[in-house]
């Protein structure tokens, strides 16, 4: 049975468990911001570029830096390049490694995105690596899984074990936004996704229409609108959260880094609202710098950051909880 965000779930109480682990490809990301969008057969030059780890790390490190004990399930390459990616990432803190999988002949997908104030496009070079594989002796409290990859044969033994299930999408590059990602949803406890898809996999033009359709297979449906903010459903309420105006320099990451908040919040079992307060402050953080992984602010940016917009909203709940969360 899925368990409702915001409740006593009976998560794992452990102290050799992890708070959040990530599931998921680790990219290398090259962002180019501060620069008009291109036209075919021209040049444009960017005034910024910036160099981040990415894809499933974004949210992985976004949980490290607001203090989760938080951990990285991916494929890791042994070329110059995914070397290179995962020395960068052996410096953050609170995030482990150990679930990392090495593999001969795989390398670290690419992706350059060109990124404006308001939104950014991509270009990747991936190739197919070894299905994901979880250590029989690791335990966490939430996980987060791509139902884009495929619904992994170990998500319901860990559900079953105690884990929240947090599941997200990516963008279908082949149009088809298959109905099995509503499917495979039945075997999550929240799924995040943004506007645009949640749209396309429910088939429907009006956000509250995809929003019902989305409840009809999981029991907390999230959807992340830009910056007009968030919203959550479950069977005990429905919540919106607006975002905090700001200037924003690089959207590339910030579903990431708002799924990261609303993971680690869930960890400390705040309630529902106050989950998504979290996440949508940390991503109106993150856009105002470039980079994904990068940008992720810790708990110190976040209250600063209340402190600045406390006249557009009653962020009181973080500001009073963000620094007693052991």
């Amino acid at each position: 049975m899925s368990k409702t965000l915001g409740e006593e779930t009976g998560k794992p109480n452990d102290s050799a468990c992890f708070d959040v682990v990530v599931a998921g490809k680790t990219y290398l990301d090259l962002i180019f911001s501060d620069l008009p969008f291109p036209e075919p057969g021209t040049e444009v030059l960017a005034g910024n570029m910036t160099i981040s780890p990415g894809g499933a790390a974004n949210r992985a490190v976004g949980a490290a830096r607001l203090g989760a004990r938080s951990a990285l399930l991916t494929n890791r390459g042994i070329d110059r390049i995914s070397a290179s990616l995962f020395d960068s990432l052996h410096d953050v803190e609170h995030l482990d490694l150990t679930l990392c999988q090495t593999c001969g002949g795989y390398h670290n997908p690419v992706s350059a995105a060109i990124s404006s104030q308001d939104d950014r496009s991509f270009i990747t070079y991936d190739r197919p690596g070894p299905n994901l594989a979880w250590p029989s002796n690791a335990r966490t409290r939430t996980l987060f899984i791509s139902l884009s990859d495929g619904l992994p044969e170990w998500t319901d033994p860990l559900h079953e074990q105690g884990t929240t299930i947090f599941g997200g999408v990516g963008w279908d590059a082949s149009g088809r936004w298959s109905k099995q990602v509503l499917e495979d949803a039945k075997h999550v406890d929240v799924l995040i996704m943004n506007e645009t898809e949640a749209r396309r996999y429910t088939g429907q033009e009006s956000i509250q229409d995809a929003m019902k359709i989305l409840l009809d297979n999981v029991e907390t449906a999230v959807i992340t609108l830009g910056s007009k903010g968030s919203m959550a459903s479950n069977s005990n309420e429905s919540i919106e959260i607006p975002a905090p105006s700001v200037t924003s320099v690089d959207p590339t990451g910030a579903g990431d880094i708002f799924a990261s908040g609303l993971m680690t919040a869930a960890t400390w079992s705040w309630p529902l609202k106050h989950c998504l307060e979290l996440a949508t402050v940390a991503s109106s953080c993150s856009v105002q710098t470039p980079g994904g992984a990068v940008s992720a602010p810790n708990a110190t940016e976040i209250l600063e950051f209340t402190h600045i917009h406390d006249r557009e909203y009653d962020w009181s709940w973080i500001e009073d909880h963000l620094g007693n969360t052991e």
